[in-house]
């Protein structure tokens, strides 16, 4: 049974490797290419923060190098930057309810 656990956390890890890597790639190449860069390449450092601590540190510099331009760009008492706060609140809110709802309640039956 821990051998099977194993495997499958290595090929899950495996997995988001070559799936957030090849959509980081493909953002990457629109830089130059036509297409939405700027929202691929935020999307395979998402799908690589799955698994790894480095993905998850770019993606945080690159939130935060996001709401420098949107503070840049947006006055503070705009109307759809305060829609954008309200939902983010609520957003975050939802999020932490769902992550405390999940936490500490697994279900062991059928295993051994």
């Amino acid at each position: 049974m821990g051998t099977l656990r194993f495997i499958w956390r290595w090929l899950r890890r495996l997995v988001i490797a070559v799936a957030g890597g090849v959509v980081l790639f493909i953002g990457i190449a629109m830089i130059v290419l036509p297409g939405p860069a700027f929202i691929v390449i935020p999307l395979g450092l998402g799908i690589l923060a799955l698994e790894f601590e480095l993905a998850r540190r770019w993606l945080k510099r690159a939130r935060s190098h996001a709401d420098a331009v949107r503070d840049r760009v947006l006055p503070t008492d705009s109307p759809w930057r305060r829609r954008w706060t309200a939902w983010r609140l609520r957003w975050q809110a939802w999020r932490a309810r769902v992550s405390r709802r999940g936490s500490g309640r697994r279900s062991t039956r059928g295993r051994d």
